[in-house]
């Protein structure tokens, strides 16, 4: 794994946090979540047990900062895709479709490690309740993206939650080959914004 520390150098805050994360992906991609331990992150990074613990304090905080990082680059780029849209005076019909590509898109690249973090904390004494304060942020994020399009605080978080759902049936179907990429976009953005 990549993320060995070089020795004798010294890394801060952020930069230790971003490292030990990274490191903390490699090990759930190739070694599957039960390996991620932080005795196991620490040694993949060559630093000292109380670093990690020092960043994360245990290991379901951890699985949740892990859960978080791996759709924020995702979250990002629908940010700003929806800001340039809006700042053009863009249509509704073009926002839904601009969300629905960064859900399908993150849980693609994303869903089975989601899978994987959302079972461990399940399992763990603490974790069902991180479990659902994850849930939680991602059904706020986007309830307040739908707002800005007009949507309802009421029916914009039920929205969402039909969304997440119909989101990973839509992963489902493009694994099983059933629709492909743009289709699943195309019918997730129906959801969104009906024509």
């Amino acid at each position: 794994m990549s993320g060995r520390n070089e020795p004798g150098k010294r890394m801060e805050g952020a930069a230790r946090r971003a490292q030990l994360l990274a490191t903390a992906r490699e090990i759930v991609q190739h070694c599957g979540v039960a390996a991620l331990t932080l005795a196991n992150l620490a040694t993949a990074c060559g630093v000292s047990k109380p670093i990690a613990y020092n960043h994360f304090g245990t290991r379901e905080r951890l699985l949740a900062e892990l859960y978080q990082e791996l759709g924020a680059e995702h979250d990002a780029s629908a940010r700003a895709a929806l800001a340039r849209l809006q700042a053009d005076g863009g249509t509704r019909s073009a926002a839904a479709r601009t969300i629905a590509a960064a859900l399908i898109d993150c849980l693609v690249q994303n869903g089975p490690l989601y899978d994987a973090i959302m079972a461990a904390l399940l399992a763990s004494p603490d974790g069902a309740r991180l479990a659902d304060e994850l849930t939680e942020a991602i059904v706020a994020a986007y309830a307040a993206t739908l707002a800005e399009l007009g949507e309802g605080p009421e029916r914009a978080r039920a929205l969402v939650r039909a969304m997440i759902g119909a989101s990973e049936g839509l992963v489902a179907a493009l694994a099983r080959h059933e629709v492909e990429r743009d289709e699943a976009i195309a019918l997730l953005a129906r959801l969104i914004a009906p024509d």
